[in-house]
């Protein structure tokens, strides 16, 4: 344990505070990890093939299995996984939105911590 009565009243209140205020922030990232873990878990499940849509993964959005359009929304694969996807699976990793993930890899890429804007 440490000795703090060298320490004012107000001085042990502002480290209180510091402490109290990283508690807070501490839960605060904790929901969001487990509220991605659980959208992470959502979409893997979501997107898993079952063996008579394999014959139309080429047709369907390999997350969301919607059938993809003729002339719009034909889909494209994922520049990380490859699996082709609508424009509904997919989420932009750059304030510019040039750059795109779909939504299982962002998930885990938010998952893996690795949120910078260089993908």
């Amino acid at each position: 344990m440490i000795d703090l009565s060298h320490l004012s009243e107000e001085e042990k209140e502002k480290i209180l505070q510091v402490l109290q205020r990283d508690e807070d922030l501490r839960k605060v990232e904790e929901r969001r990890i487990t509220k991605l873990k659980q959208e992470f878990q959502e979409v893997k499940k979501k997107s898993a093939v079952k063996p008579a849509e394999v014959q139309n993964s080429e047709k369907n959005c390999s997350r969301c299995q919607t059938a993809f359009g003729f002339f719009f929304d034909t889909g494209n694969p994922c520049p990380q996984c490859q699996h082709k996807v609508c424009n509904s699976c997919r989420e932009f990793t750059t304030p510019k939105k040039d750059k795109w993930l779909c939504a299982l890899c962002n998930k885990q890429r938010y998952r893996s911590g690795n949120t910078c804007y260089c993908i």
